[in-house]
């Protein structure tokens, strides 16, 4: 995706510009118990080698990796769209 108006930083030709890609391990990661019957049994058996019901999340924390070299901006998929609807609103007369 491309953003601006050609003479700003994110540019509008499809050959310049920044790239915006959005990915999930960009925010924080924290593990989601909810799906096991006893947290402490839980970490128990997880201890033990046992699988358990326990899912990794990421929530969203505003920080964006900026790669220089492939000019490439990476954004949790909430920041991106909250990035987006900003340009569009600075866009409009």
């Amino acid at each position: 995706m491309m953003y601006g108006n050609g003479n700003s930083l994110f540019g509008s030709s499809p050959f310049g510009g920044i790239r915006i890609i959005d990915t999930e391990l960009v925010g924080d990661a924290w593990q989601d118990w909810s799906g096991v019957r006893s947290r402490g049994r839980a970490a128990r058996r997880l201890k033990r080698g046992f699988p358990q019901r326990i899912v990794t999340r990421y929530r969203a924390n505003g920080k964006v990796l900026h790669d220089k070299g492939l000019n490439v901006l990476y954004m949790h998929p909430h920041d991106r769209l909250r990035f987006e609807l900003e340009m569009q609103r600075r866009e409009r007369p």
